[in-house]
């Protein structure tokens, strides 16, 4: 959610965003795990708490953040396509969903 601010405010597309953490995967699991550790950690009164004090600050560490990509990684590391699956489903649903309709509606 963070980094969601700052890609609207870019005017960043949906495909655009998608590329960018594939390609900064490795940050990116790493900007959200010490939030996430110390919410799963607490209890939920206090992660409440917890979570309304550091998300701001973490707005604004994404807002600044510029991830370096992986040079040295082996390639197939490089990127990572985490939302591949996801985004065949989608197109996929929505070919049937273009499909119904279009078989649905009279031809002149």
């Amino acid at each position: 959610y963070c980094f969601e601010y700052r890609w609207v405010h870019l005017r960043w597309s949906s495909n655009a965003r998608i590329e960018y953490v594939e390609r900064h995967w490795l940050y990116f699991a790493g900007f959200g795990f010490p939030v996430s550790v110390i919410s799963y950690l607490c209890p939920r009164f206090i992660d409440a708490g917890v979570f309304a004090l550091l998300f701001p600050l973490c707005v604004l560490t994404a807002m600044a953040a510029e991830p370096k990509p992986l040079r040295l990684a082996p390639r197939r590391l490089r990127r990572l396509p985490i939302f591949s699956c996801v985004q065949g489903v989608s197109c996929l649903a929505l070919r049937a969903f273009e499909l119904r309709l279009g078989g649905g509606a009279q031809k002149d």
